[in-house]
């Protein structure tokens, strides 16, 4: 699995950490030392990501509305993906991260891709349908992703959405 923007779109951290990780003697320690402490994480990360990749271009196939990616950070699936055009993407999360990611995009491409839209939400206090509905969603098939979130919320909160 390659993703060739994930190291433009990272931080400077990120970046590096993902410069390091190409190289093979690097990546073998990483995933070593990984393994040793949690058992399958890699495996389990990389078949998870590609499984929902999967899903989720052949929902695009089979005529879906829109895609919303809850808690998008700097996921790169509505850029590298081949989601038709004519299907919105709504990446929600923090409004700092989506600040942070507006800015990238910006670099990199000088905006979001039009049917690309960056949805800022407070998880805790805001509800996902209204502000939803203030950026354009109008439901129908969506084809949602809720990938590695619900540790950063209370029951009650991931309940909520």
């Amino acid at each position: 699995m390659v993703d060739g923007l994930a190291h433009r779109m990272v931080p400077g951290i990120g970046r590096v950490a993902t410069a390091l990780a190409r190289w093979g003697p690097t990546r073998r320690s990483l995933i070593s030392a990984t393994e040793k402490k949690i058992p399958g994480l890699w495996a389990s990360m990389l078949c998870r990501k590609r499984y929902i990749d999967d899903q989720l271009v052949t929902a695009c196939h089979d005529g879906i509305d829109a895609v919303v990616i809850l808690g998008a950070g700097f996921d790169t699936r509505a850029y590298r993906l081949p989601i038709p055009t004519d299907i919105p993407v709504y990446e929600v999360d923090q409004p700092a991260n989506v600040r942070v990611k507006q800015r990238r995009l910006a670099r990199i491409y000088g905006a979001a891709p039009q049917a690309v839209t960056l949805v800022a939400i407070d998880f805790e206090t805001q509800n996902l349908g209204d502000v939803h509905a203030a950026h354009g969603y109008r439901g129908g098939r969506t084809f949602f992703v809720w990938e590695a979130v619900t540790q950063y919320l209370t029951e009650p909160d991931s309940d909520h959405l």
